[in-house]
């Protein structure tokens, strides 16, 4: 099954998104996707994949994916090439769950639990307003999402006061505006609801510190990306003086960058992104990885519907 076309595609919709078609000489199309950071990685799948992987064995994934990433290493590798490499690995994997009608799950060796829990992001998109709703009266959303069967949402109630100090301060006032939503889902639904706070990278040691000693009375499931991830010295001292478990971070791209977190022990929880760390292959050895180190993984994904 030779790769005889890869196409990029681009939804005006939502322009962080881009889809990749990987096209074969028995008429099969593959799908895969990836978020963010689009122009350069546009420009890699088309101008440093494409010739290395066009007129080669769509099944063989490992080799190809290694015989790619070997080229992208030449220059550094880890930001809009391995977003590209992600896409199109999923779309490898598409490829040959349709030749043999198998799905990837089995393709991978197989179900190990009947569900996974998730939780809510709570960005909203299209019908879901889920963003605004938070903001105005988080207590309703909470319930919303009860009643379809959610148990767990993630908001980030303190971003918005980081901008006016590049995240070096937050007043006791800012605190108080950040706990109100808080305080809302616990009042509407108790601990019924789990909560997570994204913290989007935004504040220095000092200032995520202040922020999680009035969280910590709330019983919060996690912390995310409290600090930038190329301060792990200083996410780990942080980690150890909370007593809400941290996850980091979605920013750690391929098996190499995040063996150094996992060695070090920064955060309670490791976080990886399938479709910027290198596709589904790579996601399995990161998982196999915090699994050797005891440390749980959540996959972060802000991607399409593939």
């Amino acid at each position: 099954m030779k790769i005889t076309a890869i196409e990029s595609l681009q939804w005006a919709a939502y322009p962080r998104l881009m889809i990749v078609r990987v096209l074969t000489d028995d008429g099969l199309i593959g799908l895969g996707e990836t978020v963010d950071k689009i122009p350069g990685a546009k420009g890699a799948l088309h101008g440093t994949l494409a010739p290395l992987l066009l007129g080669q064995n769509a099944l063989d994934i490992e080799g190809l994916w290694q015989f790619a990433m070997d080229n992208l290493m030449y220059h550094g590798y880890a930001g809009a090439e391995v977003r590209a490499l992600s896409a199109l690995e999923l779309a490898l994997w598409d490829l040959v769950g349709q030749k043999y009608a198998i799905p990837l799950y089995q393709l991978l060796g197989g179900k190990v639990r009947e569900r996974v829990p998730t939780y809510n992001t709570c960005i909203g998109f299209g019908d879901y307003p889920d963003y605004e709703q938070w903001q105005q009266d988080a207590g309703t959303l909470a319930r919303s999402l009860l009643d379809s069967g959610i148990r767990a949402m993630k908001i980030w109630p303190f971003d918005r006061f980081s901008e006016s100090t590049h995240g070096q301060y937050i007043s006791l006032a800012n605190i108080e505006a950040g706990l109100k939503p808080i305080r809302q889902i616990r009042d509407a639904v108790g601990e019924k609801m789990e909560i997570g706070i994204e913290c989007h990278f935004r504040w220095n040691r000092v200032s995520i510190e202040r922020i999680a000693r009035a969280l910590e009375s709330y019983n919060i499931l996690f912390m995310e990306d409290v600090m930038a991830a190329v301060y792990p010295d200083e996410i780990k001292r942080f980690s150890e003086r909370t007593a809400i478990p941290v996850i980091g971070s979605e920013l750690l791209l391929t098996r190499w960058q995040i063996r150094d977190w996992l060695q070090r022990g920064v955060s309670q929880i490791a976080m990886t992104d399938p479709l910027w760390s290198g596709g589904i292959a790579e996601t399995r050895r990161i998982a196999n990885l915090a699994e050797a180190y005891g440390v749980p993984l959540v996959l972060h994904n802000v991607a399409g519907p593939i």
